[in-house]
């Protein structure tokens, strides 16, 4: 029990957020080295059990790539050492490259591809850095143990959050980004430390290449350094130098993506082209109705997406902490209001895109009342988890003891878990919505095609069956994809040297080719179909090419 005590109020500080040395100016305070940067020892093995524990839930239920975004990051990781043409340059451009990188040398295991569990295995060690860094963030922001730990309950038992770390999807990966970057900086805020700038630089340089919402945060991250440099730093030249640290070390991630697409797709900007699927530009064009050039549309939908994902209590408890943070005055409320200004960068950059029409969300609450991308609601949690949590630094003395710490802890559980009544929000995206839309048939085509399979390439446009590749079981170097740009315009050309099975998609670029030029197609016999993938074979080369 001594040691349950010295975990949760082994270092409250009372009355208002910045504790003791509020009064102190906030470029000169110093903390006793040998508590403030120790952490329970408890913590990341509660966040691993957690982690653990959700990801075998996830997996004995098969839904762990129930999100059809899931099965491809999962093949990409794969093409970069199974393939035609493996290498770095199967990294795509639709995506950052960061994660898929992390899961290559797991999805090189058979069974750790096809189950996912190599996504639940990276995106898992993401979270459990996420937790552990959103305790140091809000007991470093307020000064108080408990509400780390109030904190922390908010945002390791948010079932959407376990669900998603259980998935290769990007959201959990982001997250850790996020808040290691906020860490680091509400640390540079304090003591002006050049090695807490460093690692704010270094946590942006992951987040630029983990999700374009990294590159939102980077800039929001830069005009922080500006100001605060400028008001508070006093040392010569400081501004000009804190910013050059952060604009390299942060922007270090974009310049290789630049580069990247420079040298592999002959275009520095290719990846603002990008691809979508036939479903997400139909909903796209839906949404647009509701969003794209309304402030009004995007600010309910997103605000809807925030909803469902983190819960309508704990959301009150966010707003209310946000607001006494915001109604300090002198030092601590210029710094709440940097910080807090950071973390809410991708709320506002999400409503942002849902403005100009570049994302597509869909929650059950609004036409057509289904769920699509709503996962990115996630991202609001950072900032609801430290506000909410921080309410308990205001009890102060009142939670010294153990009884009100662990009231305070159980209540802010409870706030999150009052999401589990019903099914995640994010799980049924994927299981049901409009993220998971054709898993079935893909897996009865993939299944189909490799219980037939008898040799020979299969010439695909990967951008529309990638789930039907990932559900055949077969190597990624058995298909003939975009891929590997030189076998695919050779397939194209010449199908019948070159194929021994074409698979296609309603009306995708290969079925096109098949309409357009069907003399070359003339040895293919048609072998399965459920009237949207279609499987042709090579009869003339006896299904080898």
């Amino acid at each position: 029990m001594s040691q349950m005590v010295d975990v949760l109020v082994g270092r409250i500080r009372p009355g208002d957020f910045l504790g003791d040395w509020a009064q102190a100016p906030l470029w000169s305070r110093e903390r006793d080295r040998s508590t403030a940067l120790s952490l329970p020892r408890v913590l990341p093995v509660i966040s691993v059990l957690l982690a653990v524990v959700a990801s075998i839930v996830s997996a004995t239920q098969g839904w762990m790539t129930a999100y059809n975004d899931a099965a491809s990051h999962l093949d990409i990781a794969r093409r970069i050492t199974d393939s035609l043409t493996p290498g770095f340059g199967q990294l795509g451009s639709v995506w950052l490259p960061l994660p898929h990188l992390l899961m290559a040398p797991l999805v090189a295991v058979d069974w750790l591809w096809h189950t996912g569990v190599a996504g639940a295995i990276v995106m898992g060690a993401a979270f459990v850095y996420a937790t552990v860094r959103i305790f140091s963030l809000t007991e470093e922001w307020t000064g108080s143990r408990v509400a780390a730990w109030c904190a922390y309950a908010i945002f390791a038992t948010n079932v959407n959050l376990l669900y998603l770390q259980s998935a290769a999807l990007d959201e959990t990966l982001m997250l850790a980004c996020v808040v290691g970057a906020v860490y680091h900086l509400a640390r540079w805020t304090r003591n002006l430390s050049t090695q807490d700038l460093l690692l704010t630089g270094f946590a942006l340089f992951l987040g630029t290449l983990t999700r374009y919402d990294g590159w939102a945060l980077f800039i929001a991250v830069i005009v922080a350094v500006a100001i605060w440099s400028r008001v508070h730093d006093r040392r010569a030249a400081s501004t000009q130098a804190n910013l050059l640290t952060v604009l390299f070390i942060g922007g270090y991630g974009i310049a290789l993506w630049v580069l990247y697409n420079a040298v592999i797709l002959h275009n520095p900007l290719y990846f603002l082209q990008g691809q979508t699927t036939e479903l997400q530009r139909e909903l796209a064009g839906c949404a647009g109705c509701a969003t794209k050039g309304s402030v009004t549309g995007s600010i309910v939908t997103y605000g809807w997406t925030i909803l469902d994902v983190i819960g309508l209590p704990l959301l009150a408890a966010a707003a209310l902490g946000a607001v006494l943070m915001l109604v300090r005055r002198g030092a601590p409320l210029y710094r709440n209001l940097l910080l807090l200004g950071v973390l809410a960068t991708p709320i506002v950059l999400n409503v942002f895109t849902l403005f100009v029409g570049e994302t597509t969300i869909d929650v059950p609450q609004l036409a057509p009342f289904t769920a699509f991308n709503t996962r990115f609601g996630i991202e609001a949690l950072p900032f609801a988890a430290v506000a909410a949590g921080s309410l308990a630094s205001y009890a102060g003395p009142r939670l010294r003891g153990i009884r009100w710490a662990v009231l305070a802890v159980a209540i802010a559980a409870a706030l999150s878990l009052t999401l589990a009544l019903r099914p995640p929000i994010n799980l049924t995206e994927g299981v049901s919505g409009a993220s998971g839309y054709g898993r079935a048939q893909a897996q009865v085509v993939g299944a189909y095609l490799g219980q037939h399979y008898t040799g020979g390439r299969v010439l695909v446009d990967d951008s529309q069956v990638q789930s039907v590749l990932f559900n055949s079981g077969l190597p990624l170097r058995d298909y003939i994809t975009l891929a590997s740009p030189t076998y695919y315009q050779a397939a194209l050309h010449d199908p019948a040297a070159n194929a021994g099975w074409v698979l296609t998609n309603k009306n995708d670029r290969v079925a096109q080719q098949m309409t357009e030029y069907p003399d070359r197609y003339a040895g293919f016999r048609q072998v399965f179909s459920d009237g949207s993938y279609t499987l042709y074979q090579n009869v003339a080369a006896g299904g080898s090419g």
